[in-house]
């Protein structure tokens, strides 16, 4: 699971069940339960229609998400009993540009920059909410590299990265702020259609 400061708290209950009992109920009313109850189950005869699944053993959650903030603290007592928690550090800028020249040689440099400066700045200011991760680097590298005519809309392919249409327009407007110091212009595609 990625970006899990994200899930709503309900979200996170129903997990709870699914990580501390290995039981779950889905939504097509299909049940999970626990491997050796499944197959206790089936040996006995008492597995009934069939809409029981066994959960794997050595099943297991990995949940990524950013540190807490004092505008979401989603670090509940019942999701800190759910995983084991490790703190990483993020990259240092140069390390960033290093990966992603590695994973996406063509991209250019005066848009590698830009992005790892956007990327380093929105760390900075968490209380925006909105992350620009290396994954969204890679991603928007790779895209730039791919297709070098949507270079002069950088700005809005970061902006489709980021599903920016969904979050608060103060948000957005900070976004704006800091594209631009980081040299990112914002330039909207103009789309022409033949008429026939």
């Amino acid at each position: 699971m990625d970006n899990i400061q994200q899930l709503s708290p309900g979200a996170l209950s129903v997990l709870q069940l699914l990580l501390s009992e290995r039981e779950a109920e889905l939504f097509d009313g299909s049940r999970l339960i626990p491997w050796e109850r499944y197959h206790e189950l089936k040996e006995s005869g008492l597995l009934g229609d069939g809409r029981v699944y066994p959960i794997h053993p050595s099943f297991r959650v990995v949940a990524i998400g950013l540190p807490p903030s004092p505008k979401n603290n989603y670090f509940s007592s019942e999701v800190i009993g759910l995983f084991a928690i490790h703190h990483i550090n993020t990259l240092p800028l140069e390390e960033e540009k290093q990966i992603v020249q590695g994973i996406v040689p063509g991209v250019p440099k005066k848009a590698l920059d830009a992005q790892v400066a956007l990327s380093h700045l929105l760390r900075k200011k968490q209380d925006v909410g909105i992350i620009y991760s290396l994954r969204h680097l890679l991603r928007v590298s790779q895209r730039i590299s791919n297709y070098p005519e949507e270079l002069p809309f950088l700005s809005q392919v970061i902006h489709q990265t980021l599903m920016t249409r969904f979050i608060p327009d103060d948000n957005r407007q900070v976004l704006e702020k800091l594209l631009l110091e980081c040299g990112i212009e914002s330039k909207e595609r103009r789309y022409y259609y033949n008429s026939f």
